[in-house]
């Protein structure tokens, strides 16, 4: 070194003390798809009927999504005997087809077989429960009854329920439905019969 010289320390290298910023690594959201539920239809001959999925927990409608199982429909229209079928549905759609048959009085009846079936006239549609409509409920209500010689129905009696008030209203709404009688050997006779009441919320 020259005289009067000193030395110049060296520098130590500068440290950033500033904490640096790691990237957090997110999970990123993995949307896993909701299985697929099938749509659920019944096509009926005649296409105007009621049509009550029993075992659903739900009111039935046409096309409507419903988990795989096995599914209890009934299907009933007047002038038809009603008619219960077991539908298998999976993921795929599934469509059933189901045809009544013609059914509406009971024939032969106790006061003798040659009789002629008696012919509805007049007919009043029943009224809902507030109840029952409040529970959706729809189906069928078959009453037994005696068609006299007046045409009117007598000793109504019920042979299917459906409950919550519609079995009373089904009967007052026979008891204002006008006949022609069955008839036999060309008279008006008594004859016993049984008559389905249906109930669907519109």
């Amino acid at each position: 070194l020259r005289e009067h010289e000193s030395p110049i320390p060296a520098q130590e290298p500068k440290r950033d003390l500033e904490p640096k910023s790691i990237p957090s690594r997110t999970s990123e959201s993995v949307e896993i798809p909701e299985p697929r539920l099938g749509s659920f239809r019944v096509e009926t001959v005649p296409a105007n009927t009621v049509v009550v999925l029993l075992n659903g927990g739900v009111p039935y409608e046409p096309g409507m999504r419903l988990e795989p199982g096995r599914y209890e429909v009934e299907v009933s229209a007047p002038g038809y005997a009603t008619q219960r079928e077991f539908v298998e549905h999976g993921t795929a759609d599934t469509v059933r087809r189901i045809e009544l048959r013609e059914h509406e009085f009971s024939a032969p009846t106790p006061y003798g077989y040659a009789v002629s079936q008696p012919r509805l006239l007049y007919k009043v549609e029943p009224e809902y429960t507030e109840e029952a409509r409040k529970a959706k409920l729809q189906g069928v209500v078959m009453l037994v009854v005696e068609v006299w010689e007046d045409g009117l129905a007598h000793n109504i009696r019920v042979l299917r329920s459906l409950g919550l008030g519609l079995d009373e209203k089904a009967v007052e709404a026979v008891k204002q439905w006008k006949f022609s009688p069955g008839e036999k050997d060309g008279k008006p006779v008594k004859v016993l019969a049984q008559i389905q009441v249906s109930f669907r919320l519109l």
